[in-house]
């Protein structure tokens, strides 16, 4: 194997003497128009010194495709952003309507959670110490990841709904707490 390692000295240019290629690529819209894209990055996010990737697939009633960018350079924060609520969390069980607290569920009951963040939406990147937690009767030393359950709903960067299974629960009473973060934390 071999590996080669490239430093940087104090004052000097890291990408001085390596040459660029500018590719030009362009999303139009049916009337010609380009495509404007916008998303928010969550603030934790771990950049880690690494380059990113943009994946994009579009479709319209007669055609679908995809691309992507590799080598994106990611970091920085947006100045004078600010998100100072944490998101809306509602809490209740698949087939039944209006679930009020104390209520009866099923013998294998689906918990139901709408998440929403009008600002900076949820945050899905599954850091440490910012997933989408899910913890039973209180049990706090034994809390449940369950990021992966979250589904933004379609067109909407602020909200979503996370179905995650209750299987092998006795009967009696339990207890649901749900922890989420918003893109701001």
């Amino acid at each position: 194997m071999h590996i080669e390692r490239y430093f940087t000295e104090s004052g000097k240019d890291p990408y001085e003497g390596i040459e660029f290629a500018t590719r030009r690529s362009e999303i139009r819209n049916p009337d010609g128009s380009l495509v404007d894209l916008q998303f928010i990055a969550p603030k934790d996010l771990t950049y880690g010194g690494t380059r990113g990737r943009f994946s994009l697939y579009f479709w319209n009633d007669t055609t679908d495709g995809n691309g992507y960018r590799n080598n994106v350079a990611i970091g920085g924060t947006a100045a004078g952003f600010a998100d100072n609520q944490g998101p809306e969390i509602k809490l209740g069980f698949q087939g039944v309507k209006d679930f009020v607290s104390g209520g009866y569920v099923g013998a294998e009951p689906v918990l139901q959670v709408a998440l929403k963040d009008s600002i900076s939406g949820i945050n899905i990147a599954g850091e440490i110490g910012h997933k989408i937690t899910l913890t039973l009767d209180g049990k706090s030393d034994n809390k449940i990841d369950v990021t992966d359950f979250f589904n933004y709903d379609s067109g909407d960067f602020t909200a979503g709904t996370l179905l995650y299974p209750l299987s092998g629960l006795s009967e009696g009473r339990h207890t649901v707490e749900v922890k989420a973060w918003d893109n701001f934390n």
